[in-house]
């Protein structure tokens, strides 16, 4: 990274109220969950339309996990016809840098049904996250 690029992710990480440890969380889980910027950054614009929230009030760090849990909902109910967000008692728990999964274990049971091989890595992920 230049120095310019090496300044102006301090800056920007000084203009956003999130803090640095929130925002390197989400780039990790976004990292991990194997989740681009862009189809991120689309569904945070969606979120904030929908929701009227103004991005300096948004949780980044939630909004991950909320992500990949809308994602690999779709992803279990088609290989096993479970939806674990109305069948399972799921949900996230927010707290920036600290958010979980909470009321999970049978969200986590019915990702597991789906073999290793058929996974994505963002179910993978989740099912890391689960337990």
């Amino acid at each position: 990274m230049s120095e310019s690029q090496d300044e102006g992710a301090r800056l920007l990480l000084y203009l956003v109220p999130f803090g640095s440890l929130d925002m390197a969380c989400a780039a990790r889980v976004l990292k991990e969950a194997d989740i681009t910027y862009r189809d991120f950054g689309d569904y945070v614009d969606e979120f904030m339309a929908d929701t009227e929230i103004r991005f300096f009030d948004l949780d980044l760090v939630y909004l991950c996990y909320e992500y990949i849990l809308q994602n690999v909902r779709c992803e279990i109910e088609q290989a096993t016809g479970i939806d674990i967000c109305n069948d399972t008692e799921i949900y996230t728990f927010g707290n920036f840098g600290c958010t979980i999964y909470d009321r999970c274990d049978a969200a986590h049971e019915a990702a597991l049904e789906i073999e290793e091989d058929e996974r994505s890595d963002m179910l993978n992920w989740f099912i890391d996250n689960t337990h």
